[in-house]
């Protein structure tokens, strides 16, 4: 029998209706009831995978998701006696101030235990570096594998592990079971460098001294002050306090130091605070002062922004 499934796509789990009067205490009450938390688990909903999202939860404060089908309910029949469903599902396309073009396309657990291993993999791996902050996730996502668009919002689909929209992060866990610890470490960290890297604000003001120092000498040429530059020694690059240069395709002599807004220079430190330890850092770096005082600055802005290290 053919089945006919009406979708309801979840964009908005709850609406402020704050008055625009001279009275800023006044709040406008909504004149019908919003429904429930569409991505909580059901309270009549039983068995092992109820189990694992309940208590995620209340270890965490994340609504966890196995699915991107919220929920599911029988509507009736059509006129021609096929079966009418409507199921809601997380938008994946939708974030805040803007809607992107092609959504991802999930391949979910097969089992139970596939379930319970990646969970206890964000347990273990994910939320220690998760404060009570912004860069808490509303909800997480796990599921097998996963395609998403090759250019973000747009483009072909490719195989990926990270994608997220407003109200939820989707990781694609199914090869953790073959993953050694320092696998599954550094994977764990490529998901969380994606986390950060999409709510951090590389130009808050706190991140001002940054960008005076990667701005002092982003544009100079390497060889003004090196007239031996060949690319072979990095000493003058690290000790004007970058951690690689902007190479030039017509040589060395017009090499400089970072490109011209210094994106290339926030991505090397970056990179370094989110996937190194500090004493590794230190040990290779920590003979220059610019680049100590830029790292610093980098790694307490993202602590304040509410990551754990």
């Amino acid at each position: 029998m053919k089945r006919y499934i009406v979708y309801g796509l979840v964009l908005l789990m709850s609406v402020p209706l704050v008055s625009c009067s001279d009275d800023d205490n006044e709040i406008l009450e909504p004149s019908t009831e919003f429904n429930d938390n569409k991505f909580a688990v059901p309270e009549d909903a039983t068995g092992p995978e109820a189990d694992l999202r309940r208590e995620f939860y209340r270890s965490t404060g994340i609504n966890l998701l196995y699915s991107e089908i919220l929920s599911r309910e029988y509507v009736g029949l059509d006129a021609y006696g096929e079966e009418i469903w409507k199921e809601d599902r997380v938008d994946f396309r939708y974030n805040l101030t803007s809607m992107n073009d092609v959504a991802p396309e999930f391949t979910e657990f097969d089992s139970t235990e596939a379930r319970r291993i990646a969970t206890e993999y964000v347990e273990e791996y994910i939320y220690p570096h998760i404060s009570d902050s912004s860069f808490k996730p509303f909800s997480i996502l796990l599921v097998d594998d996963m395609l998403v668009p090759k250019y973000g919002s747009y483009g072909d689909l490719v195989d990926g592990f990270y994608y997220s929209c407003w109200r939820c992060t989707a990781m694609a866990l199914g090869d953790v079971p073959s993953m050694d610890a320092e696998e599954k470490s550094r994977y764990a960290s490529q998901i969380l460098m994606n986390m950060v890297e999409e709510k951090f604000d590389k130009y808050c003001d706190d991140m001002d001294p940054f960008w005076e120092l990667s701005g002092e000498y982003a544009t100079e040429r390497i060889s003004d002050h090196d007239p031996a530059w060949d690319r072979s020694d990095m000493t003058i690059v690290h000790e004007k306090g970058y951690l690689s240069y902007y190479e030039n395709w017509r040589g060395p002599d017009r090499d400089t130091f970072s490109d011209s807004f210094g994106n290339n220079d926030f991505d090397d430190f970056y990179s370094a605070v989110m996937s190194r330890s500090e004493d590794d850092f230190m040990e290779e770096f920590g003979m220059y002062p610019r680049i100590v005082t830029k790292y610093n600055i980098v790694k307490d802005c993202i602590r304040r922004f509410g990551y754990k290290f």
